[in-house]
Protein backbone atom coordinates (compact mmCIF):
# COMPACT_ATOMS: atom_id res chain seq x y z
CA UNK A 1 0.00 0.00 0.00
CA UNK A 2 3.12 2.54 1.25
CA UNK A 3 4.83 1.55 -2.30
CA UNK A 4 1.60 2.02 -4.29
CA UNK A 5 0.91 5.29 -2.64
CA UNK A 6 4.90 6.52 -2.98
CA UNK A 7 4.58 5.05 -6.76
CA UNK A 8 1.45 7.50 -7.23
CA UNK A 9 2.99 10.55 -5.28
CA UNK A 10 6.25 10.62 -7.29
CA UNK A 11 4.07 9.86 -11.15
CA UNK A 12 1.74 12.94 -9.57
CA UNK A 13 5.11 15.27 -8.93
CA UNK A 14 6.02 14.08 -12.19
CA UNK A 15 3.47 14.98 -13.99
CA UNK A 16 2.88 18.37 -12.17
CA UNK A 17 6.84 19.36 -13.01
CA UNK A 18 5.89 19.02 -16.73
CA UNK A 19 2.99 20.98 -16.53
CA UNK A 20 5.27 23.81 -14.68
CA UNK A 21 7.81 23.41 -17.37
CA UNK A 22 5.25 23.80 -19.94
CA UNK A 23 3.87 26.96 -18.49
CA UNK A 24 6.99 28.74 -17.55
CA UNK A 25 8.34 28.33 -21.13
CA UNK A 26 4.99 29.43 -22.47
CA UNK A 27 5.72 32.80 -20.46
CA UNK A 28 8.57 32.90 -21.41
CA UNK A 29 8.20 32.93 -25.46
CA UNK A 30 4.95 35.27 -24.61
CA UNK A 31 7.51 37.49 -23.40
CA UNK A 32 9.89 37.23 -25.93
CA UNK A 33 6.88 37.67 -28.56
CA UNK A 34 6.39 41.21 -26.96
CA UNK A 35 9.91 42.45 -26.72
CA UNK A 36 10.36 41.30 -30.17
CA UNK A 37 7.39 43.80 -31.30
CA UNK A 38 8.05 46.82 -29.20
CA UNK A 39 11.60 46.34 -30.21
CA UNK A 40 10.17 46.62 -34.18
CA UNK A 41 7.67 49.67 -33.00
CA UNK A 42 11.11 51.36 -31.46
CA UNK A 43 12.75 50.70 -34.12
CA UNK A 44 10.34 52.12 -36.73
CA UNK A 45 9.96 55.22 -34.70
CA UNK A 46 13.36 56.10 -34.29
CA UNK A 47 13.81 55.67 -38.23
CA UNK A 48 11.01 58.03 -38.62
CA UNK A 49 12.28 60.34 -36.19
CA UNK A 50 16.00 60.54 -38.10
CA UNK A 51 13.75 60.82 -41.60
CA UNK A 52 11.74 63.99 -39.89
CA UNK A 53 15.30 65.32 -38.77
CA UNK A 54 16.67 65.15 -42.12
CA UNK A 55 13.78 66.64 -43.38
CA UNK A 56 13.60 69.04 -41.30
CA UNK A 57 17.21 70.49 -41.76
CA UNK A 58 16.74 70.42 -45.64
CA UNK A 59 13.92 72.74 -44.93
CA UNK A 60 16.03 74.77 -42.80
CA UNK A 61 18.92 75.23 -45.85
CA UNK A 62 15.92 75.65 -48.08
CA UNK A 63 14.92 78.48 -46.08
CA UNK A 64 17.84 80.50 -45.28
CA UNK A 65 18.79 80.06 -49.40
CA UNK A 66 15.56 81.52 -49.98
CA UNK A 67 16.15 84.32 -47.22
CA UNK A 68 19.00 86.42 -48.47
CA UNK A 69 22.26 85.53 -46.29
CA UNK A 70 23.22 89.30 -45.87
CA UNK A 71 19.25 90.09 -44.60
CA UNK A 72 19.43 87.59 -42.34
CA UNK A 73 22.87 88.76 -40.96
CA UNK A 74 21.41 93.12 -41.03
CA UNK A 75 18.19 91.66 -38.55
CA UNK A 76 20.19 89.38 -36.19
CA UNK A 77 22.85 92.19 -35.96
CA UNK A 78 21.45 93.23 -32.61
CA UNK A 79 20.70 90.09 -31.20
CA UNK A 80 22.81 88.62 -28.54
CA UNK A 81 22.47 85.08 -27.59
CA UNK A 82 20.95 83.94 -24.34
CA UNK A 83 21.70 81.56 -21.76
CA UNK A 84 18.96 79.10 -20.31
CA UNK A 85 16.45 80.54 -18.16
CA UNK A 86 17.00 84.02 -19.81
CA UNK A 87 14.39 85.86 -21.09
CA UNK A 88 14.38 88.85 -23.49
CA UNK A 89 11.67 91.84 -22.80
CA UNK A 90 10.67 93.80 -25.90
CA UNK A 91 9.57 97.08 -25.55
Amino acid sequence: MLRKLLNATCILSYILSVAVVVAVVSKIISVRSKCTQEKAKISKLLHQIQRLKDENNQLMIRYYTLLRPAEVDKNSKGLKLLHENEVKYVR
